[in-house]
């Protein structure tokens, strides 16, 4: 977050603040000692929210600034809504994965784990033959020799 000002009261601060969100400046006012700072959130909108400070101290009684704090309300709530929206399509694995249906699974996975290892000790784990080449589970399973016929 970035300062973009100080102003006296807190009044002028939120209705400033709120004017900037209506711009689509995410901002912040708050507290310092017996001032209210302005801070913004984003690197890129710091010279914008500057020329829009700058514009709100010379007249903050300004109709533009008017009802801006209704509508930053009424933004911030549209905003929630949307995030709600959001978090009901994310869905919690963490229970999932303990529930009963990942023991009707076991059997699968053990039959699996079972035949791999099957498979590496009838392959002799990849081992070399005589001969210098690497025996493979195809040769084990082929009925024939693996000759090159031509």
């Amino acid at each position: 977050m970035r300062l973009v000002g100080y102003l006296p009261n807190e009044t002028e601060a939120r209705r400033f603040a709120a004017f900037l969100i209506t711009q689509e400046i995410s901002a912040l006012a708050e507290e310092d000692t017996d001032q209210w700072a302005i801070w913004v959130r984003d690197e890129n909108e710091i010279a914008r929210a500057k020329d829009e400070f700058e514009q709100f101290k010379v007249n903050p009684q300004d109709k533009r600034y008017r009802g801006a704090e209704q509508e930053a309300a009424t933004l911030h709530r549209e905003e929630e809504k949307r995030h709600a929206a959001m978090r009901k399509n994310v869905v919690e694995m963490r229970g999932k994965w303990k529930s009963s249906s990942s023991g009707r699974r076991r059997p699968v996975v053990i039959t699996l784990i079972i035949l791999s290892i099957g498979v590496s000790v009838f392959g002799n784990f990849g081992e070399q033959r005589r001969d210098g080449s690497r025996s493979t589970v195809y040769d084990r399973l082929a009925f024939c020799g693996t000759q090159n016929y031509m």
